[in-house]
């Protein structure tokens, strides 16, 4: 195979497919279809500069050139490397910076990709239509006739592409045109190394920046990512917004982050949701771990704020993430706790409970510290009602009136009940006190027994806790952790106590009938007439629920009677 008569240096800006139109021009070839029949590749493929390797050899063997610069300039090796980006190269169309090709008479490489929009060296934006009559270009017009077949439109003079002055659109193209020509992309504080994690994050951040006001100090000017096309077309102006404002969200990591999710956040419900699992199900990427960390950090700030819910799918995915939490809605702490509105404001009027009100107008809610909650938790855990105090000790809530009558258990006023309350700490000392010691295989009059064998003679609880703190009653616990029903009583030591029950109630309430009979060695019908005849009355009247009634003299009385039998 001849190679060319002509065969000019290629630019090493230059892509492939304006070299073999260049070349088909010099070696008069009247377009570079008669080029493009001596290769393998279809027609379609090589007007898109996917020029094979096999297509390269050919080249080289008709110009002369290393078949490495040959491929370099061929997008075909770009997608090999970039399969998931591959959707990036620019099909069927060309974009192009006039004073380039004015001056240096070529179509550069970097040209042919979607996100690049600038031509950084003059600033300016690139051209992907005719100016006049805004239908697409061929390379062949461009670089044979600069005349539009369609309009004839004399495209380099009459072309007037945009001077970019924004330093954030130079340097995000400067980033972006990097990554197409092989350099390593650099966003501050993550760890975003390579080019294919680079167009992998720009992909699930589309999702979160479309819809969204810019961010680039422009008025009214929205982010239309997935709408970049005009009449079929590139809309190149649109698209330098959308990936100006890509890079820019993950510069100065994570402050302009939180911006755009903030923005973000404000969407309606339903594209919230569409648009945020698209972009979650991208971030599982392990290189974007620092990323994940910063989303899921933002996400747990608004809940502290009480501007979603703990259903919100992000928590619902990873449940760890709720822990993380420093604040919970007034509604989620009544319905965790039981505690009331009310009951949350006497709390936060004492400064117990932090609780505050967040947010403006329709969106203001109250929201309750996560740290003052759980002191207040901590500290009502401490506290019990009577009844709770009873199941603990296994005695009835009458009993334990009993026990702060003998002023044994103390009441306290708190901020949690209307009611006083008992510390729960006193119940178990006193259980721990007064349950005795293990004995299993113990046998006694059990607890509550004890208490219904000798209520006739007046034995309540407290008589028992007294003797048993006195050393006079030594109960005994059959199990572990029981409450005091599981406690039993010696029987002898039982009597022992009723004796000076007797004693004590002699003392200070009197002596009953059977008792004065004894005292005083007389029958029962003598000494009822003699009380009669004399007209003696009882000091007290005991009267039982089943009618039955109980008769006591003081001390006096008897010896008034002692007389009356002389």
């Amino acid at each position: 195979m001849l190679r060319f008569l002509l065969r000019p240096r290629i630019n090493d800006e230059e892509s492939l497919v304006g070299y073999v139109e260049r070349i088909s021009t010099q070696n008069c070839y009247k377009d570079s279809l008669g080029i493009y029949r001596l290769l393998h590749s279809s027609t379609r493929d090589l007007q898109n500069n996917m020029f094979s390797n096999v297509d390269a050899i050919i080249l080289g063997d008709l110009t002369g050139k290393l078949i490495d610069n040959l491929t370099s300039k061929s997008y075909f090796q770009w997608i090999i490397k970039h399969q998931s980006s591959s959707n990036y190269v620019l099909r069927n169309q060309i974009k192009f910076c006039p004073e380039c090709v004015k001056i240096k008479g070529i179509h550069k490489y970097i040209w042919g990709f979607h996100p690049v929009c600038i031509c950084l060296e003059h600033q300016r934006i690139l051209i992907n239509l005719c100016p006049k009559c805004n239908k697409n270009i061929t390379l062949t017009e461009l670089l044979r006739s600069g005349v539009c077949k369609k309009c004839s439109c004399k495209i380099l003079i009459d072309a007037n592409n945009k001077s970019i002055l924004s330093p954030e659109y130079i340097s995000s193209q400067t980033l972006i045109q990097q990554c197409f020509l092989g350099g390593n992309p650099l966003l501050k504080n993550t760890t975003i190394s390579n080019a294919e994690d680079f167009f992998s994050l720009a992909r699930i951040s589309f999702h979160i920046l479309e819809g969204l006001q810019s961010f680039l100090n422009e008025e009214h000017l929205l982010i239309n990512t997935f709408t970049n096309k005009r009449n079929g077309n590139l809309d190149n102006q649109k698209n330098l917004i959308s990936w100006g404002n890509f890079v820019w969200m993950y510069d100065d990591f994570p402050m302009n982050y939180y911006q755009v999710l903030n923005e973000f956040s404000k969407k309606s419900r339903k594209t919230l949701y569409e648009q945020k699992s698209r972009y979650e199900e991208g971030l599982v990427n392990k290189e974007f771990s620092i990323i994940r960390k910063a989303y899921e950090d933002f996400w747990i700030g608004k809940l502290n704020e009480g501007s979603i819910r703990k259903d919100f799918s992000i928590f619902k995915s990873n449940q760890q993430l709720i822990k993380k939490r420093i604040a919970l809605r007034r509604e989620e702490v009544k319905h965790a706790t039981g505690m009331g509105y009310g009951k949350m404001n006497r709390l936060q009027e004492i400064g117990k409970l932090d609780l505050k009100l967040n947010g403006f107008g329709n969106q203001q809610r109250y929201i309750v510290n996560q740290d003052s909650l759980n002191k207040v938790i901590e500290d009502r855990n401490t506290y019990i009602h009577k009844h709770e105090a009873a199941n603990i000790l296994g005695i009835t809530s009458d009993s334990i009136t009993l026990l702060i009558k003998a002023e044994i258990l103390q009441e306290y006023a708190t901020s949690y009940a209307h009611n006083k309350m008992i510390l729960k700490k006193d119940i178990e000392d006193l259980l721990q006190e007064f349950s005795g010691t293990y004995q299993r295989s113990f046998r006694g009059i059990p607890f509550h027994d004890a208490l219904i064998k000798y209520s006739v003679i007046g034995l309540k609880i407290v008589d028992l806790i007294r003797f048993t703190k006195d050393g006079i009653l030594h109960p005994r616990i059959k199990c572990h952790n029981g409450t005091l029903a599981d406690v039993s009583y010696s029987e002898y030591e039982l009597e022992r106590c009723i004796t000076l029950l007797k004693e004590e109630r002699r003392e200070t309430k009197g002596y009953y009938f059977s008792e004065i009979m004894k005292i005083l060695h007389v029958g029962e019908k003598k000494l009822k007439l003699l009380l009669v005849e004399k007209q003696i009355e009882p000091d007290e009247i005991i009267i039982f629920r089943d009618g039955r009634k109980r008769y006591l003299y003081f001390l006096s009385k008897i010896e008034e009677i002692r007389k009356a039998l002389r």
